[in-house]
């Protein structure tokens, strides 16, 4: 029996389990020596010493997966319990496989015996659960991960595995063999791998069916992407445009303006625009774009509004109001400011008719978000420059609020005298809403809305240059929830999500206005102190006010929703601490990737140090000791913090 169960084990394990086997059947015949046994025969002993080995294989075997089973790591949309357990060697080879008693009778363990548990995951995981499985030998504790697993090779051995699983291990107390035990979660991750495909799809149908172009291109100008309209714009097809660079389609441009123009982009994160671009047949047209740049992927997206009937209907209005139906809204006043004329697409985009405008002052169109002293500027420019184009907000007739482009020109007579104006102005909204949302999925948490990584870095930065500038110290804290993981695996992810969005809008009411509060990724989030104070012992004791503010908000206790299918929802209170790492910086030549990595070392010092704990990091002498803080006072702090540096400070 021992060579049937273990013949993936070392000849060293198998010979520890016969020796506990004969030392079992001494004690149960009381015999000293076992060769007494000889006078019953050879087979007898042997028969014995088997069923012994059975015996203690099937009581570490039962007792692994009590273990196991007991708090075994279940996913929220799993729809049935464990699928099956294996016994593995210290090498992934498989000992023994059970399964529940639904599975096909060919399913058994002697099917598998002679091959590894690396046949059977997708290739794509392999190196993640062979670096699991030496980690559940290594720490002798319960270890749990995802993997994908090979039907195809499960299938040969009699059994459908599930697509995707998650696998609870633990090693026997000897480590000579463990236990994995599958958890079919293939429902809830096919669910969700097409809820992410819907999202992503519904965001590329949106851009498919904009009117305005839109295109993606690399930091040196060239064309990664188009969609459709922008295409129809140019008559170039989508395979021409792609690999096309963008000096091609400017009339006006030299190479050089066009890698001045991108580097700007570049420097400034987002830029607009009115420019020219030569279609395919050669014609061109004129068309407004509005640039972001993607630090993070090194990518220009550009939204391209074609203006060229406006730029058309500029010009005639110039020369004279005749041809005034356009697809803008247009409104011709008096040299008084008094509404003498409005077109059909006028009435269609504000509500108003004609007559109920004609003789009024176009504030009646004010929204009442802009100032007197927008006002003051935008007819300031039109009287020294003859012109003004701009974003308003306006009101239309129901009371809807709603941003236009607007462009306001001054037609003047023979003698130079304003004799009228002409505003022609188009609904932007809904262009600014999606400029808007992709901004959002670039720079910031879907979940807790704060600022994401890639605006963490700017952040980040900007402060560190900021404190060369005015001489001030900045801070960051580097923080992570203590106790987060358990409240996942006992109530879901959606528990979790809900603490993690109290915990963001917790941290910004700790916070100035002026400083930064990010999402670092899991229940991790990193804050930004700026222009705390010239003199660093005044920052340090700034900073540990507002950590201690922080720890303190982030340890009272949360009240949680858990949502029930199908039954009412429960509330439940769920206690989390923080552990926090801060570091204190001015005038650093250092990367941002550094100054986070400081703070990152002074958090793992505060976990170190029983968590719920406060540790900056001296970066002078690159080195951490405790010293109990001189404010505020022992009895203030609930626990004690301490700072890691010289004691200097």
């Amino acid at each position: 029996m021992s060579n049937v169960l273990s013949e993936g084990q070392s000849q060293a394990d198998n010979r520890r389990l016969r020796r506990r086997a004969e030392d079992k059947l001494k004690k149960e015949l009381s015999i000293k020596n076992a060769s007494q046994l000889q006078e019953a025969g050879q087979r007898l002993y042997d028969l014995r010493l088997d069923q012994i080995e059975i015996e203690l294989l099937s009581d570490e075997f039962n007792k692994l997966r009590q273990k196991v089973a007991g708090n075994g790591h279940h996913h929220p949309a799993q729809a049935t319990p464990t699928h099956g357990y294996f016994i593995l060697d210290r090498e992934g080879g498989i000992c023994d496989a059970r399964f529940a008693a639904t599975r096909p009778s060919d399913a058994n363990g002697r099917r598998w015996l002679r091959h590894f548990m690396s046949e059977c995951v997708a290739t794509d995981k392999r190196i993640i659960y062979l670096d699991f499985l030496r980690e559940v030998f290594a720490s002798g504790e319960k270890k749990s991960c995802e993997l994908t697993f090979d039907l195809a090779s499960g299938k040969r051995f009699g059994l459908k595995l599930p697509l995707f699983a998650s696998v609870n291990a633990l090693a026997d107390d000897e480590k000579r063999f463990c236990l994995l035990a599958v958890d079919d979660v293939s429902v809830y991750k096919i669910a969700e791998r097409k809820r992410e495909q819907a999202a992503l799809l519904r965001n590329q149908q949106v851009i498919e069916t904009a009117m305005d172009g839109f295109w993606v291109m690399d930091a040196q100008g060239t064309l990664e992407e188009v969609n459709e309209a922008y295409a129809r714009m140019t008559g170039y097809t989508r395979k021409e445009l792609v690999g096309m660079h963008i000096r091609q389609m400017e009339v006006c441009e030299q190479a050089e303006d066009i890698k001045v123009l991108i580097d700007n982009i570049v420097a400034q994160g987002y830029d607009r625009y009115e420019t020219r671009h030569r279609r395919k047949d050669g014609s061109v047209f004129d068309i407004e774009v509005s640039m972001t740049f993607l630090p993070d992927s090194k990518e220009i997206f550009v939204f391209g509004h074609d203006i060229t009937r406006r730029k058309q209907a500029e010009q005639a209005l110039r020369v004279a109001a005749a041809t005034f139906e356009t697809h803008d809204a247009i409104l011709i006043t008096d040299a008084q400011s008094n509404i003498i004329r409005v077109n059909r697409a006028f009435t269609k985009l504000t509500g108003y008719a004609a007559e109920e405008v004609i003789g009024k002052n176009p504030r009646i169109l004010s929204s009442g978000r802009e100032d007197k002293m927008f006002y003051a500027a935008m007819w300031r420019h039109l009287q020294e420059h003859g012109s003004w184009a701009g974003e308003i907000w306006d009101k239309r007739k129901n009371g809807e609020v709603y941003l236009k482009w607007s462009t306001i020109t001054a037609v003047k007579n023979e003698h130079g005298e304003i004799t009228q104006y002409v505003a022609i102005f188009s609904d932007i909204t809904e262009r600014k809403q999606l400029e808007e949302e992709v901004r959002q999925l670039a720079f910031y948490d879907a979940l807790t809305k704060l600022p994401n990584r890639r605006l963490l870095n700017d952040r980040l930065s900007q402060t560190m240059s900021a404190s060369k500038r005015n001489g001030c110290y900045g801070a960051v804290m580097f923080l992570d929830l203590d106790n987060f993981k358990p409240l996942n695996d006992t109530y879901g992810h959606g528990a979790g999500d809900s603490l993690l969005i109290e915990a963001a809008d917790r941290l910004q009411n700790c916070v100035r206005r002026m400083d930064t509060v990010a999402r670092f990724g899991g229940d991790e989030f990193v804050v930004i102190l700026s222009d705390l104070n010239a003199d660093k012992t005044e920052s340090i004791s700034q900073a540990e006010i507002i950590a201690e503010k922080i720890r303190s908000a982030l340890s009272k206790p949360y009240r949680l929703t858990i949502k029930h299918a199908g039954r009412a929802d429960t509330t439940i209170e769920h206690g989390c601490t923080a552990s926090i790492g801060v570091v204190v910086f001015i005038n650093h030549d250092e990367s941002p990737d550094d100054i986070l990595k400081w703070a990152d070392m002074a958090l793992y010092q505060a976990k170190d140090a029983g968590r719920n704990a406060i540790r900056f990091y001296d970066f002078e002498d690159l080195s951490y000791h405790n010293h109990q803080l001189l404010r505020p006072t022992p009895a203030t702090l609930n626990p004690p913090y301490a700072l890691c540096g010289d004691g200097s400070n």
